[in-house]
């Protein structure tokens, strides 16, 4: 097993991955490494696959409106002025990137990956255990309200 983020979810699996979320039927809900943008959540899909295409549509809808559920709890979560979703094509496996915004986050209302790597990725941002309690709760709890 190469793909890294299969890797990740046998730890989820295993009960063992600090900055998870919730299980939904397509995916996992987790939190990113590095909060530069407080809030900032995965949706990994549940299976190896490195795009949409190949899921079948069935397979494609559910993960999709999915996702939209897991874009608004971090909406209502992290109570931001917008959300940016992203999923990027040269990833090893099918995961999309939501960003909780707020207007002056990166200068000129930028995309987030704009900000330099030494930005986005610095040690002030990454994750603990201990500050990712607040937000894992917060998430969980909007994730709850919308799917139940």
């Amino acid at each position: 097993m190469s793909c890294y983020i299969c890797k990740r979810i046998e730890i989820i699996k295993n009960k063992k991955f600090p900055f998870f979320v919730k299980e939904l039927e397509t995916g996992y809900v987790v939190l990113g490494d590095h909060q530069y943008f407080r809030g900032y959540t995965l949706f990994i899909y549940k299976n190896h696959a490195r795009s949409l295409r190949e899921l079948n549509k069935e397979e494609q809808i559910k993960y999709l409106s999915e996702l939209l559920i897991v874009q608004e709890a971090v909406y209502k979560a992290f109570d931001c002025e917008g959300v940016d979703i992203e999923l990027l094509s040269n990833s090893d496996h099918l995961t999309f990137h939501i960003f909780p915004r707020e207007d002056s986050d990166v200068p000129n209302n930028a995309p987030v990956w704009s900000l330099h790597k030494s930005i986005l990725f610095n040690k002030y941002n990454m994750l603990t255990k201990e500050n990712s309690k607040e937000l894992i709760e917060k998430l969980k709890t909007e994730l709850d309200k919308l799917i139940t």
